[in-house]
């Protein structure tokens, strides 16, 4: 029979062994889509000014741009907060633009964050492909979590992975209240 000692020696080691172990998170990604009746310009400058995140997207309570004399593109900091449930504290995170493209038929933004939880966002803005329906483009917000722990990615990122994609849908949603159909 085992001890307590060997019980607690092996839950060691294999606590140890997922942490030890990496994974490669981009592997997590996680991503929505929904359709809007204005163009990819429109709603690709919207969803990227720093003083109208808030509004569309609940996970920030506050953005801020760290360099405003910076034009947007690679390298362009902000400071995002959000609130911590139930009022227990505000996160603060700085998020670094890594990928910016403006191209005429598709706008994407990519930003991680060099925090605890290292999160990745993407927002791309392209135009619709069905010209059937009354939609001009759609909007793809993207994530995942760029920690290569196994236990940040099995144990600690699904709840949050669930989490973040309530918060996404949701803001995706509001979207068409902020911005009504044309």
């Amino acid at each position: 029979m085992l001890s307590k000692k060997h019980l607690y020696t092996g839950l060691t080691a294999l606590l140890l062994s997922f942490l030890m172990t990496e994974v490669d998170p981009r592997s997590w990604y996680v991503e929505e889509l929904a359709a809007y009746s204005h163009s990819e310009a429109e709603m690709f400058s919207f969803v990227t000014r720093p003083e109208d995140v808030h509004e569309w997207f609940p996970l920030f309570s506050r953005v801020l741009e760290l360099d405003a004399t910076r034009p947007m593109g690679v390298g362009k900091r902000f400071r995002a907060e959000s609130q911590i449930p139930l009022g227990l504290a505000t996160y603060v995170q700085d998020l670094e633009v890594v990928e910016y493209e403006a191209a005429a038929a598709s706008k994407k933004l990519v930003l991680e964050s060099d925090g605890f939880l290292r999160p990745v966002i993407s927002i791309e803005a392209i135009r619709a492909s069905d010209k059937r329906r009354d939609r001009r483009s759609e909007l793809k917000v993207g994530f995942y979590f760029n920690r290569k722990s196994a236990l940040f990615q099995y144990a600690i990122a699904p709840f949050l992975r669930f989490l973040t994609t309530q918060h996404v849908r949701h803001g995706l949603f509001v979207l068409n209240w902020i911005l009504p159909p044309q």
